[in-house]
């Protein structure tokens, strides 16, 4: 195998065992199934990673969407709630 072809599988989570998680592929689905390209799934692999886990990422993401949405002139509700379920979303799809 030439020594580019390794690195290529390598990095595409082919060979090795690393690679590419299944939240990643699922993104990339996601993207896909919208008409949309991903170009550099380790870039998305890295963006992933470095997302707080435990009971702090409920409130990372509630934050996030709370200032896109009052940044929209929206409001938003249910806080407990919302990150609750985030919390437990991310439970069950692990890095």
């Amino acid at each position: 195998m030439k020594q580019s072809t390794f690195y290529y599988l390598l990095r595409r989570g082919v060979i090795g065992g690393g690679g590419i998680t299944p939240l990643v592929r699922n993104f990339k689905q996601r993207v896909e199934s919208d008409g949309g390209i991903v170009e550099k799934l380790n870039c998305v692999q890295q963006a992933i990673s470095t997302l707080p886990g435990g009971p702090s990422f409920g409130a990372f993401m509630f934050g996030l969407f709370s200032e896109r949405v009052t940044n929209d002139g929206g409001i938003t509700e249910a806080q407990i709630c919302t990150e609750d379920s985030l919390n437990y979303l991310n439970s069950n799809y692990t890095i």
